[in-house]
């Protein structure tokens, strides 16, 4: 799972709402060692996290109360376009369910 720095943006947006505690986790910038970059289309350099990170970040957020999941994908071209489902709650009264195109 990869996911560019513009979800991670939504993905702290939505959790914002939550705790303070989920919220400053998931809130804290990452390091600028674990931002990398890659070639894009038509030139662009594209900024991303790796997976692994944001699998970390939301392990401590939620104590691994959290899933993601494929929803569907598409593929136009050269890209593929995924639309995912990330489920959330450490706390089970509160739940947080988003979905994202990447």
């Amino acid at each position: 799972m990869i996911l560019d720095c513009e979800e991670l943006s939504t993905i702290h947006n939505c959790y914002h709402r939550r705790s303070r505690h989920e919220s400053r986790i998931v809130g804290i910038p990452f390091h600028p060692d674990q931002i990398k970059q890659r070639a894009g289309a038509f030139g662009q350099t594209l900024e991303y996290i790796e997976g692994h990170a944001v699998i970390q970040r939301l392990n401590d957020a939620f104590d691994g109360q959290w899933s993601f999941h494929v929803k569907s994908h598409e593929v136009l071209g050269l890209e593929i376009v995924v639309l995912g489902k990330l489920c959330a709650a450490s706390n089970p009264s509160v739940a947080l369910v988003t979905h994202e195109f990447g």
